[in-house]
């Protein structure tokens, strides 16, 4: 299935917050600081957080968003296809602003979500399932051990520390197009 989006690379909306205006515009909604906080906090990590912990990150400095706001944002930034929501396990929405192609690992030693890479699988690149449903996304969730737990559990050593704060390199891209 061939994707109609161009990419902006994420790691740079801390230097380029111009770019994250232009987003919030092509998708018509109004620059706000509330969004273009939430949303550049988003771009800058891995961590797949929680709207408790979007908004714990917003405010460590002081208060700045209430909880209510914070979820408002969340929600219209869904809407309109710039976060995603994802639905792990029982527990609360975790949010996630990488928008490229890409799956999901759950360890169930410490709760980390942890970003997998895309792989191809034939029935998303045909488009249509053999019984004719047609397939528009496609999401997969794995259970297992991140690599810390997997260590720890076979004796190797400690969970590993957190996942760093920042994407590293440069390659995530964010999709603009639909």
């Amino acid at each position: 299935m061939p994707s109609s989006s161009f990419g902006i690379i994420l790691n740079s909306v801390k230097v380029a917050s111009s770019a994250l205006e232009c987003l919030l515009r092509a998708r018509g909604l109004r620059v706000t600081e509330p969004r273009l906080a939430v949303l550049s906090f988003l771009a800058g990590t891995d961590r797949h957080p929680t709207a408790e912990e979007v908004e714990s990150a917003l405010n460590a400095a002081g208060p700045v968003l209430s909880r209510a706001s914070v979820y408002n944002v969340l929600h219209a930034l869904v809407d309109v296809g710039l976060v995603t929501g994802l639905s792990v396990k029982d527990g609360p929405v975790r949010y996630d602003a990488h928008l490229g192609p890409h799956h999901h690992l759950v360890c169930r030693g410490c709760g980390r979500v942890e970003d997998v890479e895309w792989k191809d699988f034939a029935v998303a690149e045909r488009g249509v399932l053999p019984d004719g449903r047609a397939v528009r996304t496609l999401f997969l969730t794995l259970d297992g051990l991140c690599t810390g737990c997997a260590a720890s559990e076979e004796g190797r050593g400690e969970p590993a520390p957190p996942l760093p704060s920042r994407r590293p390199g440069g390659a995530q891209r964010f999709s603009t197009g639909t």
